[in-house]
């Protein structure tokens, strides 16, 4: 592959907006990055971040460098681009998810090595990999309620603004009183303002190419 199709790049938070997922509260929650082939041998590469949001459904971005760094790599050829974003997540929530997260890295870089390692360093690799996956997935409580992604190539990447679109993983409802006329007072109805699959809010990075 020509030197051209790879490029060394960096992308930085920019903006992250949930849209009606907020429900007017404020919420802390996860956002993670994930790498879809990136180059040549490596299957996928993913970073995760912790973000505070809120009630209008936007997260709080510091502005230091190394608080919205998220990804510094290289790609080349086609590759792809997943952003998800959990639900309001509890401290224990948190905790259990980049557990979790740890343990799946550790066992994607145990499965690299093994494929591209001789044989006889499959039981080598393979020990601590299995190890650590079984001892650092736990029950992952923090479901993810908004995912996009993109299909890009090296070539095409440019310095400036790149933005993923985030879909609903499933229907969102919401909560609204009807004021009753008659006696028994107000009603609560339940209503659908996001429909599974559809547009919610968007992710932007800054990319800057080194």
């Amino acid at each position: 592959m020509a030197d051209k199709d790879k490029k060394n790049v960096e992308l930085l938070l920019e903006s992250v907006n949930i849209g009606v997922l907020s429900d007017n509260s404020a919420s802390r929650r996860i956002i993670t990055l994930e790498m879809v082939w990136p180059r040549w041998g490596i299957a996928s590469k993913t970073s995760a971040k912790v973000l505070e949001f809120g009630k209008d459904g936007a997260a709080t971005l510091e502005p230091n460098w190394y608080q919205r760094i998220i990804l510094k790599d290289s790609v080349e050829g086609h590759f792809g681009m997943v952003v998800k974003v959990t639900e309001n997540a509890t401290e224990t929530k948190i905790r259990n998810f980049l557990r979790y997260f740890i343990g799946t890295v550790i066992g994607n870089v145990g499965d690299i090595m093994t494929d591209a390692g001789p044989k006889k360093w499959d039981d080598t690799v393979d020990a601590p990999a299995e190890y650590a996956k079984k001892n650092l997935r736990t029950t992952v409580d923090a479901q993810i309620e908004a995912q996009g992604g993109l299909d890009l190539t090296a070539a095409s990447l440019e310095d400036g603004l790149l933005t993923i679109p985030l879909l609903a993983c499933e229907n969102h409802y919401v909560y609204k009183k009807t004021v009753m006329r008659s006696k028994g007072g107000p009603t609560t109805r339940r209503e659908c303002d996001a429909a599974k699959g559809s547009k919610i809010g968007s992710v932007s990075f800054r990319v800057a190419l080194l």
